[in-house]
């Protein structure tokens, strides 16, 4: 019988020197080789339904994924629109308000003011370039003194080539200026609708007399507006005084103011007056014929004595501003010259002052 040590030892020797010599080799199979997986993926464990939890009908999930995505469609949209209408309307409004015509600016007047007209001071340079505007009446419709001052000049001296066949007149600003404070008194339909009345009179006497029938228009205009009842420097449309009549040998002493107010004599008297006026001065110093109206034939002698005194050269009697300022005129002939041209170039031109009603002066003859 083997001893046990023994046997215990051999086998302990034994498997010291299997440990040796014993070598494992691993050797590393080709891709050829390889065994080729087959079946199906399977799910980690943690993707694995668990019976313990409770899962939702999947018709109740679609429906709140539904919900939250129609939710952020709407937000989205809602957003959207907002950027995209309120500049939208912005701009809508701004173009609108661009587009709306501005009214001019008429500041309103007394009653004395409108009864009472305001005399053009300017004897001197300073008086011309401080005269205070007179505004347009509250009665006056269309009333307005936003007409620039190059129109204003641009139509006057259109006027003043029509009346006299001449040009080369020169208006400087401050008579511009004063011309274009007076037009909104002669913005009115009114007397210009009442031209009509006068039309056969007033063509057939200054034509009779060889003068432009438009002369006669433009006085009645700048006097009266053919306001027949008025009363303030004359009788009649044209507002010629009794005493002028009667020194010029118009009326005798037996006849009373009743033939002024006549269209037919009153037509012929001033027709004759107006061409013995013009006929004082030279052809191109009509303006200073107009300066006189209402005045006897000896003062306008007078002024005319003035005026070759101070300005020889025919030239520089055509800037009426070089005459004011070297006081030729009195205020009440500067007043007359303005106010001839006020009414003038808002007569034959009624549509650039916003009447359409009217028809141009030049029309009726």
């Amino acid at each position: 019988m083997p001893d046990p040590n023994e046997t215990q030892d051999t086998k302990r020797s034994a498997r010291q020197t299997s440990g040796a010599t014993r070598r494992i080799v691993v050797q590393e199979p080709t891709r050829e080789q390889m065994p080729k997986a087959t079946g199906r993926r399977l799910s980690s464990p943690a993707s694995y339904p668990r019976d313990d939890v409770p899962r939702r009908p999947a018709a109740e999930r679609v429906s709140k994924s539904s919900v939250r995505l129609t939710r952020r469609v709407m937000i989205a949209g809602g957003i959207a629109m907002v950027l995209i209408i309120v500049p939208a309307f912005a701009f809508i409004m701004h173009s609108v308000r661009n587009r709306q015509p501005r009214k001019p600016v008429v500041a309103a007047v007394t009653p004395e003011a409108t009864t009472q007209a305001t005399p053009v001071q300017a004897a001197t340079p300073e008086q011309v370039a401080v005269a205070s505007p007179v505004e347009s009446p509250a009665n006056v419709v269309g009333g307005s003194t936003g007409v620039e001052a190059t129109a204003v000049r641009t139509m006057t001296l259109q006027l003043a080539s029509q009346i006299s066949q001449k040009s080369g007149y020169e208006f400087g600003p401050e008579f511009v200026e004063m011309i274009r404070r007076r037009t909104p008194e002669y913005v009115v339909e009114k007397p210009l609708l009442a031209a009509r009345q006068y039309r056969h009179e007033i063509n057939k006497s200054f034509r009779d007399q060889g003068l432009e029938p438009l002369i006669g228009y433009v006085l009645a205009m700048s006097r009266s507006k053919f306001d027949p009842l008025i009363a303030e420097k004359g009788i009649g449309i044209w507002q010629l005084p009794m005493s002028v009549v009667r020194s010029q040998g118009y009326l005798g002493p037996a006849d009373n103011s009743t033939k002024l107010k006549v269209p037919e004599t009153s037509a012929q008297i001033v027709a004759s007056y107006t061409r013995q006026l013009l006929s004082t001065f030279e052809a191109d110093d009509f303006m200073y014929a107009i300066a006189c109206f209402g005045m006897s034939l000896q003062e306008a002698g007078q002024l005319q004595a003035r005026l070759v005194s101070t300005a020889p050269d025919a030239k520089s009697r055509r800037d009426i501003m070089k005459m004011i300022r070297a006081r030729v005129l009195t205020e009440e002939q500067i007043e007359n010259i303005v106010r001839f041209f006020a009414a003038g170039i808002v007569g034959e031109n009624p549509q650039h002052f916003g009447l359409t009603t009217p028809r141009p002066f030049s029309d009726l003859y």
